[in-house]
């Protein structure tokens, strides 16, 4: 029978709120010894993640756009990717912060399937959700290691 996610993930997940402000976040993350959490709404649907990766964004320089001279016109080469890191720098909420886009599992996700998530993706962290789009549950890489160790009988 397969590990899913329901048997290795930490369910007593410390979350945050998208107007929580930037140094509760990190104080939070830092007190708790983990390196992410969800975000959620007032609803409790998980609408992003804020990760140590997001949260050393606002201590970093921004790289300008590249300009390319293409017979009379310039082409901002990077732009977008600027605009976000600049958006996440000066960020002051979680909200602004926060990482959208979050890869998400269900509870019957195979462990499998979630470290080739995680090495694909280069992710850490997978936020375990219900069919309502709640979060019930996170699985790090630490867990599939963990687990991976008693499958092994050490």
């Amino acid at each position: 029978m397969a590990i899913v996610a329901r048997d290795i993930m930490s369910t007593d997940v410390f979350v945050l709120h998208p107007d929580d402000d930037i140094p509760y976040a990190a104080k939070s993350l830092v007190e708790r010894g983990i390196g992410g959490a969800p975000v959620i709404d007032d609803d409790g649907k998980l609408i992003g993640l804020v990760t140590e990766g997001d949260l050393i964004i606002q201590d970093a320089t921004p790289h300008y756009p590249t300009y390319i001279r293409l017979l009379d016109s310039f082409i901002t080469l990077g732009k977008r990717h600027f605009e976000e890191v600049l958006k996440k720098v000066t960020a002051v909420k979680v909200i602004d912060l926060m990482t959208k886009e979050v890869v998400t599992a269900l509870e019957n996700t195979t462990v499998e399937e979630l470290a080739t998530k995680m090495h694909d993706l280069n992710i850490s962290r997978i936020p375990i959700i219900n069919e309502h789009g709640r979060p019930v549950g996170l699985v790090t890489k630490t867990d599939i290691v963990r687990s991976m160790a008693a499958s092994w009988g050490r």
